[in-house]
């Protein structure tokens, strides 16, 4: 689930912002989906790769 703030923040971006504003909007997507994974998963091998574009979430790599 995405928080509001976000959304609107991406609608801002991409209508002014270009590249730049689209760039920095799925970085604090990521950051934000990286925060929200348990830490029992992060445990277990459940890894977050944010550079990773053809596979963001990966599993025990």
């Amino acid at each position: 689930m995405v928080p509001q703030a976000l959304l609107d923040r991406a609608g801002r971006g991409g209508a002014t912002g270009g590249t730049g504003g689209i760039g920095s909007m799925l970085a604090e997507l990521l950051g934000a989906s990286q925060r929200a994974v348990p830490q029992a998963l992060l445990a277990s091998g459940f890894r977050f790769t944010a550079p990773g574009a053809a596979s963001i979430w990966g599993l025990g790599a």
